[in-house]
């Protein structure tokens, strides 16, 4: 399946063209300082316009090592946002960019020169307190791993990169809460780790249920939340269109509504 948001598929340019007009460069506006657009983001605009076989609207570069490309089209062209490590890039690498940007018919394979280069020439993550290990994602039921991997190649072009792990059961209250809604899902970008409730770790959850919280949660990776007046918005209308992407969706949130009874008297145990 596409990944959302992916442009429709493009071949390289006529180099016979007439030129179009140069793309605005910007940087991503990171939450922790505000940076002046480096001198290779020109450099690398100009190369990927001239792979590619449709207007470039924008190029961000972000600092974003969970969506190091994605690609929107807009009224002006495509709007691209790479992550900062590909200025600079060697020209094979660029014009594998602009394949993948594009959806061209050979984006498998330009994908994997994107991915290797990312691989030899992102920065050193920061220290993070919690890595999820493969004890943590393989439960009872369900792979957690395997799941991911899935979702993340059929809706986001493999292109994610999330720790997942089961969460831990909470310890029941001794006057326990009338409740009437559960967190089935979280995600934490501090340690880009998605939790997963254990109360899906079991016998007569669907296997598109997990998968649909998965994804979810993995969108939020994907969409950091905005700020609109002082207040974070986590779930904007662009956010819920493309939710509905995923193919079960709306089973998936009829069965938890059906179930919810359920999965509130069970999430005390295993």
């Amino acid at each position: 399946m596409t990944a959302p948001n992916s442009p429709a598929p493009g071949s390289k340019m006529d180099r016979g063209n007439p030129p179009s007009p140069p793309p605005r460069t910007e940087t991503k506006l990171s939450e922790r300082r505000h940076e002046k657009v480096p001198s290779g983001a020109d450099d690398l605009a100009r190369r990927l316009r001239h792979s590619l076989d449709k207007p470039l609207a924008s190029l961000t570069l972000t600092d974003n090592r969970s969506t190091i490309l994605s690609a929107r089209p807009s009224p002006r062209g495509l709007a691209v946002r790479v992550h900062r490590s590909f200025a600079g890039a060697p020209d094979p690498v660029v014009e594998a960019l602009a394949e993948v940007a594009a959806g061209g018919r050979h984006r498998r394979a330009a994908l994997a020169v994107v991915r290797e280069h990312f691989r030899r020439h992102r920065p050193e993550p920061p220290r993070r307190p919690h890595r999820a290990s493969a004890g943590e994602a393989r439960g009872r039921h369900f792979d957690l791993a395997e799941i991911r991997d899935r979702v993340n190649q059929a809706y986001f072009g493999g292109l994610l990169d999330v720790a997942i792990a089961w969460g831990r059961a909470p310890v029941p209250r001794r006057r326990p809460q009338r409740r009437r809604t559960i967190h089935l899902g979280t995600y934490r970008a501090d340690l880009n780790l998605v939790r997963i409730h254990p109360v899906l770790d079991r016998r007569g959850v669907p296997l598109y249920v997990v998968e649909s919280v998965v994804h979810h949660e993995m969108l939020h990776a994907a969409m950091p939340a905005t700020v609109v007046a002082g207040r974070r918005r986590l779930h904007t209308p662009e956010f819920r269109r493309r939710e509905r992407l995923f193919a079960d969706h709306e089973r998936a949130q009829a069965w938890i509504e059906d179930h919810l009874d359920q999965l509130l008297a069970a999430r005390y145990r295993r």
